[in-house]
């Protein structure tokens, strides 16, 4: 029984770094990484999300969240409200993420397979 737990959990993370690879080549051209296309895919389908609830969409942890949205804002793919708390605050798409979100979002059966 320990050994296909193990060989299943191999398996596994082996699909993972696999999907992995396959949004990093696909968005090369565009400068973004495997969890940068998670965050553009929600927020193009749910309109604006908060941090919290992308985590929660993403499986990701808050640090990996945030560092992802520093850098599409910081790209011009989202605008967050500067008077409010970042964790708490309603992320919307710019024309950019909108366009990209629509390019994944077409792509969804290579990008969505959580």
């Amino acid at each position: 029984m320990q050994n296909r737990y193990e060989v299943f959990t191999t398996l596994i993370n082996s699909i993972n770094r696999s999907i992995r690879r396959i949004k990093n080549d696909a968005m090369k051209d565009y400068n973004l990484k495997s969890h940068h296309v998670s965050c553009l895919y929600y927020l193009y389908k749910k309109g604006s999300l908060t941090p919290t609830e992308l985590t929660d969409l993403c499986d990701e942890d808050k640090a990996a969240i945030s560092r992802s949205l520093d850098f599409l804002e910081k790209n011009e793919y989202l605008i967050r409200p500067k008077n409010k708390k970042h964790y708490n605050c309603k992320i919307i798409l710019t024309e950019k993420g909108n366009e990209i979100g629509e390019y994944i979002t077409k792509k969804s059966i290579v990008f969505y397979i959580m």
